[in-house]
């Protein structure tokens, strides 16, 4: 399977990388002092980290300007191009001008971090999270051709929240249903000195979904013919299985790539130990 993720707007912060919440022209290289941090050699650094990163994602939520970040709700994404190959041939799939809502309702479950490896471990669900804006799909599912283009919605349901969906024009729009989705994130980074100061950058950031339920239904499918694109989309639900392990490879690499970029923008910025407070120093 192949995944691209480009052009991405500045405003993409990722909740679980702890230091995003420093904007990336801030010229003080160190953490908020009304934000949490966890010593090193803390025996809970796992549940310091847990708490501290929840905390940082919520104050972050509506932006910090005097940070020079912008509103995570919603977040901001300017172009995303996924491909794939095998039962589900995806030549182009284009996500462009995306708006992703949803993200305040997020919690993290968990957060596991090997400071000596440089390796960081989270689990979070969501309740619900859309995402919106204009796309363009063409290929094949399974024997059967897709193609479209126009305004989209892709809406993520994870819990007992009802379904709804509109576009603001008579184009297409595509929606995407999640149930119950949980997803875990793997940040594996490596010591470089910058400055004479330690920081981590990251090598490697896997994302892994794991939904009960996932549906689909494109609008204005095959140039707006009603009859084929009702029978597409009632095919792609029946096999909504076969649909999501398809896809989910290239999606999760895609966004993978995204929030690795966006994350050693800002570990490259700051300094570990004012990320990781070290056993000899005191907390602000």
């Amino acid at each position: 399977m192949k995944s691209t993720a480009r052009n991405l707007y500045s405003g993409l912060l990722w909740m679980y990388v702890i230091m995003a919440a420093v904007s990336l022209g801030s010229t003080s290289h160190k953490l908020p002092s009304s934000f949490k941090r966890c010593r090193q050699n803390d025996a809970h650094l796992n549940d310091c980290l847990r708490v501290a990163v929840q905390d940082a994602f919520n104050k972050m939520m509506n932006g910090l300007p005097k940070l020079g970040i912008l509103s995570l709700n919603p977040l901001q994404v300017s172009d995303i191009l996924i491909r794939s190959e095998g039962a589900v041939s995806i030549e182009k799939m284009h996500f462009k001008k995306v708006l992703i809502h949803g993200l305040k309702g997020t919690k993290i479950l968990k957060y596991k971090a090997n400071l000596k490896q440089y390796i960081l471990e989270t689990e979070s669900y969501t309740d619900q999270l859309s995402m919106e804006g204009e796309y363009t799909i063409a290929g094949q599912i399974l024997i059967l051709p897709i193609s479209g283009e126009g305004k989209s919605n892709i809406t993520l349901i994870l819990g007992d929240a009802a379904v709804t969906a509109q576009s603001e024009s008579d184009n297409l729009f595509f929606i995407f249903i999640s149930a119950e989705l949980h997803t875990n994130h793997t940040l594996i980074g490596e010591p470089v000195m910058k400055d004479n100061k330690l920081h981590m950058i990251l090598k490697e950031y896997i994302v892994s979904f794991k939904p009960k339920l996932v549906t689909f239904n494109f609008e204005n499918l095959f140039n707006g013919n009603k009859r084929l694109g009702d029978t597409m989309n009632k095919f792609m639900n029946d096999n909504w299985q076969i649909m999501f392990n398809e896809l989910k490879g290239p999606f999760q690499v895609a966004f993978g790539e995204v929030f690795k970029e966006i994350s050693n923008r800002l570990f490259s910025k700051i300094p570990f130990d004012n990320i990781f407070i070290k056993a000899s120093e005191h907390k602000p």
